[in-house]
């Protein structure tokens, strides 16, 4: 809202420019639309969603925005298979925390990225079309670093999935963990990273 310095401020300059009505309301104007900015805030990302080329929808939301201290941070997510044909969603077996890669980013990579030649004790979770698989992320908050400096801090998250539709006709796959299935599921499997959320997390 334009205070009363620029409504002089502008008949002021009207004057000296031969009393333009219209130069005035433009001044005016101008001087509210900077007093507005100056008065917004960052908006907070709530939920994300992005679709796939193979037509596989996935969205991550946190439970809230604001969590207490000790309080554990649920993410949850949607993958919903738009696409003809069954797709395998690749999840690691045991419950894997995001790591803190820098101060304030809390990120998990897709359980399919990395060197095959790695132990990875992973499941697959089949997503009939048309289906949709719902789940949710615990983040233990005793684990995440705190500054106890200072009442909250705001935190980004990011996560990562893996998929893939030749989950089922892998040749060299077994219930038991052996090298050739992992090399095969890497290759034919497809990651995704999502963020960032953000919440804000209080140290006391």
């Amino acid at each position: 809202m334009a205070t009363f310095f620029d409504f002089i401020w502008g008949r002021s300059l009207a004057r000296q420019i031969g009393e333009k009505p219209c130069l005035l309301l433009l001044v005016l104007l101008f001087c509210g639309a900077l007093s507005e900015t100056r008065a917004q805030h960052m908006a907070q990302i709530a939920s994300v969603q992005t679709l796939t080329e193979d037509n596989v929808l996935f969205r991550i939301k946190p439970r809230k925005n604001n969590f207490d201290p000790g309080e554990a941070i649920l993410i949850d997510y949607q993958i919903e298979n738009k696409n003809k044909r069954s797709v395998y969603s690749i999840f690691e077996s045991k419950i894997y925390l995001p790591k803190a890669e820098m101060r304030w980013l809390l990120k998990t990579s897709p359980p399919a990225k990395g060197n095959p030649n790695e132990f990875i004790d992973y499941k697959l979770v089949k997503i009939a079309a048309g289906n949709t698989l719902n789940g949710t992320l615990v983040i233990n908050n005793d684990q995440i670093a705190r500054d106890i400096e200072y009442d909250a801090e705001t935190w980004e998250v990011q996560l990562g999935f893996s998929y893939s539709f030749y989950a089922s006709v892998m040749k060299n796959c077994s219930s038991k963990y052996k090298l050739p299935c992992l090399t095969e599921l890497f290759q034919k499997s497809k990651n995704l990273s999502m963020g960032n959320l953000v919440i804000q997390i209080k140290n006391r």
